[in-house]
């Protein structure tokens, strides 16, 4: 499972969770959700993450170099679809930093219905974990350990 994660972007490295609390909230319309897809290489599973933006912040100040300053609330979503060959076959042991190769990283795409700036997020992933434990369809858990990296793109 993934963490939902707050990021805020500013040049103050004072600034507290707190104080983006006091934040307005901007409304956005989703654009694109893609899956992404990575493979494990030990045993060939697929896990599938898509980021979901669950709120976006600005506060009314802004940095030195005059950008808003934007805070956001990001979900991973992840899903394993086990290699058929190996079903039943995987370990039931907990393992860390497993090794896995991208297959498609697309991430997600919001309008920032205000201004129409496009905030995009790609996943970084940091770390695939098989978990020890089983679905109730007898494969592998997996978790991974999610950082979603932004980008805003200002309309012209």
């Amino acid at each position: 499972m993934g963490l939902a994660t707050l990021n805020i972007y500013t040049n103050d490295q004072n600034i507290s969770y707190w104080e983006i609390m006091e934040a307005k909230e901007l409304e956005v319309e989703p654009l694109r959700e893609s899956w992404n897809f990575y493979k494990v290489k030990k045993d060939n599973t697929i896990l599938k993450i898509k980021l979901v933006l669950v709120r976006l912040f600005q506060e009314e100040t802004t940095n030195p170099d005059g950008s808003p300053m934007i805070g956001f609330l990001v979900s991973p979503v992840i899903g394993a679809i086990p290699d058929t060959q190996s079903r039943g076959q995987i370990p039931k042991t907990a393992e860390n930093n497993l090794d896995f190769e991208k297959i498609s990283d697309e991430g997600s795409e919001y309008k920032i219905l205000t201004d129409g700036t496009i905030i995009s997020f790609v996943p970084h992933i940091a770390q695939i974990r098989r978990d020890g434990t089983l679905d109730m369809h007898g494969d592998p858990m997996y978790s991974a350990q999610v950082q979603p990296l932004a980008t805003f793109k200002k309309p012209n």
